[in-house]
């Protein structure tokens, strides 16, 4: 399959069911112009919050750290990527220091 269009299918899945999660219908950025593209967010940040989200669907996990450096930073905001294998359940990685602000907010709101 052509990887661009693995990528397409790839983000269209991924917004679907995080859509599905957050009660939200998530676009591909890339239909709104190139600057969410241009700064490694491939779903509108508006249908995603308070994520950030890049989708990658390629067999090398090596570069997971440069993507989540290249991501357009925001404070009130977690950048994380979606990242999937051949024949393998997508993974999705964030910063370890996002992580354990998401277990502080769910101590908080006592869901944890």
């Amino acid at each position: 399959m052509n990887p661009r269009r693995k990528g397409k299918e790839f983000e269209l899945r991924i917004a679907k069911k995080l859509g599905k999660a957050l009660g939200t219908e998530p676009k591909r950025s890339s239909y709104y112009g190139k600057y969410w593209d241009d700064n490694g967010v491939d779903l509108m940040p508006e249908d995603t919050a308070p994520f950030l989200i890049q989708c990658k669907a390629v067999e090398s996990g090596k570069f997971l750290h440069d993507t989540l450096a290249g991501m357009y930073q925001d404070k009130t905001k977690c950048n994380v990527v979606v990242h999937k294998m051949n024949r393998r359940p997508p993974i999705a990685v964030m910063s370890f220091d996002d992580f354990c602000e998401l277990i502080e907010m769910l101590r908080a709101n006592g869901i944890i």
